[in-house]
């Protein structure tokens, strides 16, 4: 973002300057930021993405560009699986062609990537998780739910993961589409394969569970709270012609 201003939330989703920065200009490994607040933990920060696959943008393109590859490449990923959920509710090919592009094209993703907040990009992938819940009582899909996870983990994409989690379980507790039924019906073939790959899933997140957790388990937290007007409030929600600007409230968003 050539302005700061424009880009109010830049440097907290600045992790592609960092690792660039710390593996081609001081061949170190990117462990620690010492450019923000004095120094903090890069592994344990919960937003980092070193052993993301995406770290490969990082290192071969400008953060700029590396950030816009991303948004692209969630883009595509979310494009599709909002046309497979909506083609599995026998939504007319056209139509889902059309709908899914309203999703991935809405303000809502522009108004949050106008200000850097390219963490963001993941919710595009909102379709395909609930395409891949709706399906998970079959092992392929449980295989490709489970590696979604980990990748929006590794990502650094928590909140993502979190709400995908969430409706993972109301999805099982209220057996959408017949998936617990079929769980149950069909465990003893079913269980096995979950649990193998719940194991190897918990493996490869370790590498970012381990050092963020330790982090958590000594860190004190802080309360943030936001005291917004209902004028902002229903403005954020209903307001058609939103932009971003220096003269914008920042909650708006």
């Amino acid at each position: 973002f050539p302005s700061t201003r424009l880009g109010l939330d830049w440097d907290f989703e600045s992790y592609s300057l960092v690792t660039r920065s710390i593996i081609l200009e001081y061949g170190k490994f990117p462990m620690h930021d010492p450019w923000v607040a004095g120094g903090v933990d890069i592994l344990a920060n919960p937003h980092s993405r070193v052993f993301s696959p995406s770290i490969l943008l990082d290192l071969l393109l400008n953060p700029t560009y590396a950030y816009f590859a991303l948004i692209l490449i969630w883009g595509v990923v979310g494009y599709f699986g909002f046309y497979k959920l909506l083609r599995f509710y026998d939504v007319s090919e056209r139509s889902s062609l059309v709908f899914a592009a309203t999703f991935i094209f809405s303000s809502y993703f522009g108004l949050h990537f106008s200000e850097g907040h390219v963490s963001f990009a993941s919710w595009q992938a909102l379709g395909l998780i609930f395409y891949l819940i709706l399906h998970i009582d079959r092992v392929k899909y449980l295989f490709f739910y489970a590696l979604l996870m980990v990748v929006l983990l590794l990502e650094g994409n928590i909140h993502v993961l979190i709400f995908s989690q969430i409706i993972l379980s109301i999805g099982l507790g209220f057996n959408m589409n017949g998936i617990t039924k079929k769980i149950v019906t069909n465990y003893r073939t079913y269980l096995p394969h979950a649990a193998i790959i719940i194991v190897a899933s918990a493996m490869i997140a370790s590498v970012k569970l381990i050092p963020m957790l330790s982090l958590f388990a000594t860190r004190a937290p802080a309360d943030d709270y936001e005291n917004m007007s209902l004028y902002l409030v229903l403005r954020s929600f209903f307001d058609p012609f939103q932009f971003v600007s220096k003269e914008t409230h920042w909650l708006v968003h």
